[in-house]
Protein backbone atom coordinates (compact mmCIF):
# COMPACT_ATOMS: atom_id res chain seq x y z
CA UNK A 1 0.00 0.00 0.00
CA UNK A 2 1.58 3.48 -0.78
CA UNK A 3 1.80 6.69 0.99
CA UNK A 4 -1.59 8.39 1.29
CA UNK A 5 -2.26 11.55 -1.01
CA UNK A 6 -1.32 14.73 0.63
CA UNK A 7 -4.92 16.31 0.00
CA UNK A 8 -6.19 13.19 2.09
CA UNK A 9 -3.40 13.79 4.81
CA UNK A 10 -4.34 17.62 4.90
CA UNK A 11 -7.94 16.94 5.42
CA UNK A 12 -7.72 14.96 8.18
CA UNK A 13 -5.14 17.15 9.56
CA UNK A 14 -8.02 19.64 9.41
CA UNK A 15 -10.94 17.82 10.70
CA UNK A 16 -8.85 16.79 13.71
CA UNK A 17 -7.79 20.98 14.60
CA UNK A 18 -12.03 21.77 13.89
CA UNK A 19 -12.63 18.84 16.21
CA UNK A 20 -9.75 20.04 19.20
CA UNK A 21 -11.14 24.28 18.28
CA UNK A 22 -14.63 22.62 19.10
CA UNK A 23 -13.49 20.64 22.20
CA UNK A 24 -11.75 24.15 23.42
CA UNK A 25 -14.89 26.66 22.59
CA UNK A 26 -16.44 24.70 25.28
CA UNK A 27 -14.34 25.59 28.10
CA UNK A 28 -15.24 28.28 30.60
CA UNK A 29 -12.12 30.33 32.21
CA UNK A 30 -12.09 31.28 36.13
CA UNK A 31 -9.93 34.04 36.70
CA UNK A 32 -9.61 33.90 40.43
CA UNK A 33 -8.11 36.83 42.14
CA UNK A 34 -7.25 36.89 45.85
CA UNK A 35 -7.63 40.30 47.19
CA UNK A 36 -7.01 38.95 50.81
CA UNK A 37 -3.57 39.98 53.23
CA UNK A 38 -3.12 35.67 53.06
CA UNK A 39 -2.25 32.84 50.87
CA UNK A 40 -5.18 30.93 49.34
CA UNK A 41 -5.00 27.36 47.95
CA UNK A 42 -7.87 26.79 45.28
CA UNK A 43 -8.76 23.15 45.19
CA UNK A 44 -11.45 21.57 42.89
CA UNK A 45 -13.88 18.56 43.24
CA UNK A 46 -14.89 17.04 39.42
CA UNK A 47 -18.06 15.58 40.14
CA UNK A 48 -18.90 14.50 36.68
CA UNK A 49 -17.37 13.73 33.59
CA UNK A 50 -15.67 11.54 36.38
CA UNK A 51 -14.78 12.25 39.98
CA UNK A 52 -11.61 13.51 40.47
CA UNK A 53 -9.84 15.69 43.07
CA UNK A 54 -7.32 19.04 41.84
CA UNK A 55 -5.41 20.86 44.20
CA UNK A 56 -3.63 23.67 42.52
CA UNK A 57 -0.83 25.38 43.36
CA UNK A 58 -0.84 28.30 46.23
CA UNK A 59 -2.22 31.73 45.02
CA UNK A 60 -0.56 35.15 46.95
CA UNK A 61 -2.11 37.86 48.43
CA UNK A 62 -3.07 40.14 45.60
CA UNK A 63 -2.06 37.20 43.25
CA UNK A 64 -4.27 35.47 40.66
CA UNK A 65 -4.83 32.02 38.63
CA UNK A 66 -6.69 30.42 35.82
CA UNK A 67 -8.77 27.93 36.38
CA UNK A 68 -10.21 26.19 32.88
CA UNK A 69 -13.30 23.51 33.36
CA UNK A 70 -15.51 22.18 30.67
CA UNK A 71 -18.93 23.80 30.10
CA UNK A 72 -20.68 20.59 30.31
CA UNK A 73 -19.27 19.13 33.41
CA UNK A 74 -20.07 19.46 37.27
CA UNK A 75 -17.80 20.46 39.77
CA UNK A 76 -17.36 22.33 43.03
CA UNK A 77 -14.44 24.89 43.53
CA UNK A 78 -13.55 26.13 47.43
CA UNK A 79 -10.31 27.34 48.98
CA UNK A 80 -8.08 26.47 52.05
CA UNK A 81 -6.73 28.84 54.49
CA UNK A 82 -5.53 29.26 57.54
CA UNK A 83 -2.21 26.98 55.93
CA UNK A 84 0.97 26.11 57.71
CA UNK A 85 3.73 23.94 55.62
CA UNK A 86 4.85 21.27 57.98
CA UNK A 87 7.49 18.45 56.75
CA UNK A 88 6.86 19.89 53.09
CA UNK A 89 3.25 19.32 53.30
CA UNK A 90 0.37 21.92 53.13
CA UNK A 91 -1.80 21.40 56.10
CA UNK A 92 -4.50 23.91 56.85
CA UNK A 93 -7.58 24.71 58.96
CA UNK A 94 -10.34 25.38 56.20
CA UNK A 95 -10.14 23.32 53.34
CA UNK A 96 -8.69 19.83 53.71
CA UNK A 97 -10.19 17.16 53.95
CA UNK A 98 -12.20 14.72 56.61
CA UNK A 99 -14.08 11.67 55.72
CA UNK A 100 -13.90 12.94 52.42
CA UNK A 101 -15.59 16.62 53.10
CA UNK A 102 -13.80 20.03 52.72
CA UNK A 103 -14.03 21.49 56.77
CA UNK A 104 -15.42 24.70 57.14
CA UNK A 105 -15.27 26.37 53.31
CA UNK A 106 -17.17 28.41 51.07
CA UNK A 107 -18.04 26.49 48.31
CA UNK A 108 -18.76 27.94 44.51
CA UNK A 109 -20.99 24.71 42.50
CA UNK A 110 -20.97 24.91 39.29
CA UNK A 111 -23.24 22.53 36.91
CA UNK A 112 -23.20 22.89 33.60
CA UNK A 113 -23.66 26.40 32.78
CA UNK A 114 -25.14 27.48 36.03
CA UNK A 115 -23.23 28.61 39.56
CA UNK A 116 -24.02 29.34 43.14
CA UNK A 117 -21.94 29.95 46.27
CA UNK A 118 -23.18 27.65 48.81
CA UNK A 119 -22.14 27.84 52.47
CA UNK A 120 -23.96 24.20 53.38
CA UNK A 121 -20.06 23.13 54.98
CA UNK A 122 -19.28 26.45 56.36
CA UNK A 123 -17.83 30.05 55.55
CA UNK A 124 -14.22 30.77 55.33
CA UNK A 125 -13.84 32.86 52.39
CA UNK A 126 -15.91 36.19 50.56
CA UNK A 127 -16.86 35.43 47.22
CA UNK A 128 -17.64 37.76 44.31
CA UNK A 129 -18.35 36.35 40.59
CA UNK A 130 -18.39 38.69 37.92
CA UNK A 131 -19.56 37.07 34.25
CA UNK A 132 -17.58 38.69 31.42
CA UNK A 133 -19.64 38.23 27.81
CA UNK A 134 -23.31 37.57 27.12
CA UNK A 135 -25.69 35.15 27.80
CA UNK A 136 -25.76 35.38 31.36
CA UNK A 137 -28.92 36.01 33.24
CA UNK A 138 -26.83 37.97 35.74
CA UNK A 139 -23.85 40.09 35.57
CA UNK A 140 -22.41 38.85 38.95
CA UNK A 141 -23.35 37.05 42.19
CA UNK A 142 -21.38 37.61 45.00
CA UNK A 143 -21.43 35.70 48.65
CA UNK A 144 -19.59 38.03 51.73
CA UNK A 145 -20.86 37.39 55.64
CA UNK A 146 -19.36 38.77 58.54
CA UNK A 147 -17.34 35.80 59.84
CA UNK A 148 -16.66 37.30 63.39
CA UNK A 149 -20.83 36.87 63.39
CA UNK A 150 -20.44 33.16 63.89
CA UNK A 151 -21.49 31.52 67.12
CA UNK A 152 -18.40 31.25 68.96
CA UNK A 153 -18.51 26.96 68.78
CA UNK A 154 -18.24 27.25 65.33
CA UNK A 155 -14.98 29.46 65.09
CA UNK A 156 -11.88 27.96 63.65
CA UNK A 157 -8.98 29.62 64.85
CA UNK A 158 -5.13 29.80 64.02
CA UNK A 159 -3.28 29.94 67.06
CA UNK A 160 0.06 32.15 66.44
CA UNK A 161 3.38 31.19 66.19
CA UNK A 162 5.04 33.05 67.86
CA UNK A 163 4.43 33.84 71.75
CA UNK A 164 2.15 37.37 72.07
CA UNK A 165 0.90 37.10 68.76
CA UNK A 166 -3.37 37.30 68.44
CA UNK A 167 -4.96 34.51 67.26
CA UNK A 168 -6.73 34.83 63.67
CA UNK A 169 -10.16 33.52 63.13
CA UNK A 170 -10.33 31.42 59.66
CA UNK A 171 -13.57 30.12 59.38
CA UNK A 172 -17.04 29.09 60.83
CA UNK A 173 -17.87 25.55 61.00
CA UNK A 174 -21.57 26.09 60.32
CA UNK A 175 -23.45 29.35 59.39
CA UNK A 176 -26.40 29.14 61.60
CA UNK A 177 -27.44 31.84 63.16
CA UNK A 178 -25.75 33.87 61.07
CA UNK A 179 -27.54 36.66 59.79
CA UNK A 180 -27.06 37.36 55.71
CA UNK A 181 -27.09 40.93 54.95
CA UNK A 182 -29.11 42.26 52.74
CA UNK A 183 -28.10 41.60 48.41
CA UNK A 184 -25.78 38.62 48.91
CA UNK A 185 -26.27 35.47 47.18
CA UNK A 186 -25.47 32.87 49.46
CA UNK A 187 -27.44 29.40 49.46
CA UNK A 188 -27.65 26.68 51.69
CA UNK A 189 -27.63 23.15 49.77
CA UNK A 190 -31.25 23.19 51.04
CA UNK A 191 -32.49 26.25 50.73
CA UNK A 192 -31.97 27.73 47.06
CA UNK A 193 -34.45 30.84 47.50
CA UNK A 194 -32.36 32.94 49.70
CA UNK A 195 -32.67 36.78 48.04
CA UNK A 196 -32.23 38.03 45.44
CA UNK A 197 -31.44 34.64 43.79
CA UNK A 198 -29.99 31.21 43.98
CA UNK A 199 -27.15 32.50 41.45
CA UNK A 200 -26.43 32.53 37.98
CA UNK A 201 -26.76 30.70 34.26
CA UNK A 202 -24.90 31.44 31.05
CA UNK A 203 -26.31 30.29 27.60
CA UNK A 204 -22.63 30.57 26.22
CA UNK A 205 -19.78 27.63 26.19
CA UNK A 206 -17.39 30.06 26.17
CA UNK A 207 -16.48 32.71 28.58
CA UNK A 208 -14.09 34.10 31.43
CA UNK A 209 -15.66 34.49 34.87
CA UNK A 210 -13.61 36.92 37.18
CA UNK A 211 -13.90 34.92 40.76
CA UNK A 212 -12.65 37.83 43.45
CA UNK A 213 -11.88 35.77 46.95
CA UNK A 214 -12.22 38.15 49.87
CA UNK A 215 -11.75 38.33 53.98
Amino acid sequence: MGPRPLTTVMLALLLLALHLGQASAYNVTLVVKNSRSDEIFPRVVVVSPGYQRIDYPVVQSNGTRSISLEHDSHLVLFFATGCSRINHQVKCISGDYVNEEPVATTMIDYNNGTLTISVGLGYNVGVKVVFQGLGCDRSSISCVLPQDKCLEPEKLWQEPEERGQPRVLVACKSVSGLEFPPGQDCVMPDSYDRPPSAGASCDFKNGIWQVTIMG
